[in-house]
């Protein structure tokens, strides 16, 4: 990851994050990112934190975010991003069990810090505004210019928790190696480009968001547009004012999507509704039965009215309804979709647009293999199993869990 990130200033001027508002914009700049970030790791690295060392990341989606993230990377120090609404007894577990001695929050985050009598022993850094009890982000910069400490592609690059059924959290080390693996084989599928501009309304504490909603982007030069919060106005004004062409969501969002879509032309009266009903019906039909894409051309100002230049929607997280799929296809949105999880790093099959496969996630990304294993005597299907680049070696200090977790 320190070779794609050494290379961000060769993008210039271009905008690397647009952070959306109802009425508000800030722009990030990947020139600005170049310098910020290390900066940064200069500041760190002569505070002494050493390669290796783990950096609580707790906060919204923010430039501020991106440029500490990249900091920390470009330090040689492993990043922990960790979501701002969890409960204190997890957020406490977390800060002990991967050892971290800073984080990186927001002035509420601290407050939350201090009321939950965590932060007595680490040393808090503001992303947001100065303020007492805390050093600013900013403070921390210096010019002085450091060289990357070695990092070897079997380091941990990144920490995620990922929650059970039960029990605190657990930790998911990604290597370097892992989350190259994974971007290396995304960017083999020739979905994405240079030009496109990508709506990220997901927190990026989640892997989903983090590889393929920010370093994907980040690798090609391209803008990722935030909305300011995950208000839906603020959602609606980021998909219009920021002008995206592909849009990075999780089914819940779509299904939210396409349910706005049908209350507009009901609320246009029986008639409407009606013809539109009858409309898409007939471009369903006729995408199922004869692979004819007629609701490119019948609801083309749709499309237009919720994204003018939107092109893709891409689908994670968890599995999108196929009903909800084949209507907005019979839309003529072009949906992709992953399948995989954290400790995959993430994305183990992809669907393109052009499988339109009802009920499947496509085929296994290159590099990875899988196969399913026959079913134990309750159940009924075998467990899939999956082998690759991209997939981590252990959960952290649960040594029980990642025996439970691997075949011989």
């Amino acid at each position: 990851l320190q070779t794609l990130l050494g290379k961000l200033g060769q993008h210039g001027e271009r905008v690397v994050l647009a952070q959306i508002g109802q009425d508000t914009r800030e722009e990030l700049r990947y020139r600005a990112l170049d310098n910020e970030s290390a900066r940064l790791a200069s500041g760190l690295a002569r505070r002494g934190l050493a390669t290796g060392d783990r950096v609580i990341l707790l906060a919204p989606n923010s430039p501020e975010w991106l440029i500490a993230c990249v900091a920390l990377l470009r330090a040689g120090l492993v990043p922990v991003p960790v979501d701002s609404q969890m409960g204190g007894a997890d957020l406490e577990h977390i800060i002990r069990d991967c050892g971290a001695v800073w984080v990186f929050t927001t002035t509420l985050g601290a407050q939350r810090l201090a009321e939950l009598a965590i932060s007595a022993h680490e040393h808090v850094v503001l992303l947001d505004e100065p303020g007492e009890g805390a050093e600013f982000w900013k403070d921390l910069c210096v010019d002085a210019d450091i060289s990357a400490p070695a990092v070897s592609p079997e380091d941990t690059a990144v920490i995620f928790y990922t929650s059970g059924t039960s029990g605190f959290p657990k930790g998911v080390p990604l290597t370097h190696a892992n989350i190259v693996s994974n971007l290396t084989a995304l960017l083999s599928l020739e979905l994405v480009h240079s030009e496109d501009r990508v709506l990220l309304p997901l927190p990026l504490h989640h892997v989903y968001p983090f590889v393929v909603g920010t370093f994907t982007p980040l690798l090609l030069g391209m803008t990722i547009i935030v909305p300011s919060s995950l208000v839906g106005q603020h959602f609606f004004a980021a998909l219009r004012e920021g002008q995206p062409s592909i849009l990075l969501g999780v089914p819940r969002l779509y299904e939210a999507l396409l349910a706005a879509i049908e209350q507009r032309f009901e609320a246009k009266g029986r008639v409407v509704a009606a013809i539109f009903r009858g409309l898409l019906a007939v471009a369903t039909k006729l995408r199922r039965g004869l692979n004819l894409d007629a609701g490119r051309p019948l609801f083309w100002v749709v499309r237009r009215g919720v994204g003018p230049r939107l092109r893709l929607l891409i689908s994670g997280g968890s599995m999108l309804d196929a009903e909800v799929a084949v209507r907005l296809d019979a839309l003529g949105f072009r949906l992709a979709a992953g399948y995989g999880l954290t400790e995959t790093s993430p994305i183990l099959t992809f669907c393109s647009p052009e499988m339109r496969g009802e009920g499947h996630v496509g085929r296994a990304l290159p590099g990875v293999d899988l196969r399913i294993a026959e079913p134990e005597q309750q159940y009924e299907h075998g467990e899939v199993q999956a082998k690759g680049p991209n997939v981590f070696a252990g959960y952290l200090n649960l040594p029980d869990k990642t025996a439970e977790a691997f075949t011989a």
